[in-house]
């Protein structure tokens, strides 16, 4: 098998377009490189998997006058086996994971292309998870991106001003529950101010789907005092899309404390309320209640563990990990262990060498 018999059409076609622009706009300017290298071995419900991946990075940046140009172009590879009682199979993909151009000036930017979008005060439970899927967990920080035109701007005082718009895809992101119309135009953006307590937040999304739209409204605020506070909400109208609630709403509330003792414990604990209504917004019905609790302890300089214990209370679905993470200068080691009322018990083995 070829290589460009696993790369889907589509993302050849993105790549047949997008590397005449970037080699034009390597050989002009000077281009950072990283190259990281991972192995892993994961085990979870009788499937044994094992796997490797390629991720090579291209950077560049120019100042011209006052303006600051600069671009990324990020491609990951895959080789995955896996096993589960007799049957084996192997894949081997490649795909862009990010690319984009940026121009900024001073507390401005604009940039396009496949970029990570996240915001929010949520650590864990993110009612605001629109467009990214970070793991807290996850000690690569890998996270899924959209394409899209992103333009920010920053005022001294912390506030700023963001505005997006994307093509929509069939494939679901973030904390989506219906697939967006397929090339139909997305649009929103977000205002943040400082206020006395802290910071505050207003958020807005509109979408088209395969069947009706999506109108998503969110806020969030975060206070900085004795412990760190933050509240987090996502509400979605949903127009004229049949056997689905109008309404879904989501609301976490959390909080973090550093415990001094020893090298201190970080603590984060976070609550969030899910709920929906079929037809008025007073109506609406609790789903789910999930609670969580992160502790992270750094053993050393180079060590650090954490314990994540999840709780969902209304489905009696609960799940708790623990993780060990060793850092050096090119080379990290990661192993986790999770125990789940759905997958009962899971185990996975990462080393990375970063180039």
């Amino acid at each position: 098998m070829s290589l460009l018999e696993v790369i889907p059409e589509g993302i050849l076609k993105r790549i047949a377009v997008l590397i005449p622009l970037v080699l034009t706009v390597f050989t002009s300017f000077c281009v950072e490189t990283k190259n990281r290298f991972s192995a892993y071995l994961h085990n979870e419900s009788e499937l044994y998997t094992t796997g490797m991946q390629w991720a090579m990075d291209f950077a560049v940046e120019e100042d011209i006058g006052a303006v600051n140009f600069s671009g990324q172009y990020s491609q990951h590879s895959h080789f995955i086996s896996r096993w589960h009682q007799q049957d084996h199979s192997i894949s081997m993909y490649s795909k862009p994971y990010r690319w984009w151009l940026r121009m900024q000036i001073p507390q401005s930017e604009l940039r396009a292309g496949l970029q990570q979008i996240n915001f929010g005060s949520a650590q864990i439970l993110r009612p605001l998870k629109w467009f990214d899927s970070l793991d807290p967990q996850d000690p690569l920080k890998l996270s899924g991106a959209v394409e899209a035109l992103l333009i920010r701007h920053h005022w001294l005082n912390n506030a700023n001003f963001w505005l997006w718009a994307m093509m929509g895809e069939e494939e679901l992101k973030g904390n989506e529950l219906l697939c967006s119309k397929q090339e139909a135009l997305e649009f929103g953006g977000r205002v943040q101010y400082p206020v006395l307590w802290g910071d505050t937040a207003l958020s807005f999304h509109y979408r088209p789907l395969l069947w009706g739209k999506e109108y998503r409204m969110g806020l969030d605020l975060r206070m900085d005092d004795v412990i760190g506070a933050w509240l987090e909400l996502n509400a979605s109208y949903y127009k004229a899309v049949p056997n689905f609630p109008t309404y879904q709403t989501a609301i976490t509330l959390g909080g973090d404390y550093v415990l001094d003792w020893q090298n201190g414990i970080a603590i984060t604990m976070e609550n969030m309320l899910l709920a929906s209504a079929q037809n008025e917004l007073y109506s609406a019905q609790s789903q789910n209640w999930v609670s969580t609790l992160m502790l992270n302890y750094p053993l050393s300089i180079i060590d650090t563990i954490s314990l994540l214990a999840l709780a969902e209370w209304q489905t009696e679905n609960h799940s708790m990990s623990l993780a060990w993470l060793r850092e050096y200068d090119y080379l990290s080691l990661h192993f986790l262990l999770v125990n789940s009322k759905e997958t009962d018990f899971g185990a996975r083995l990462m080393l990375s060498m970063n180039l």
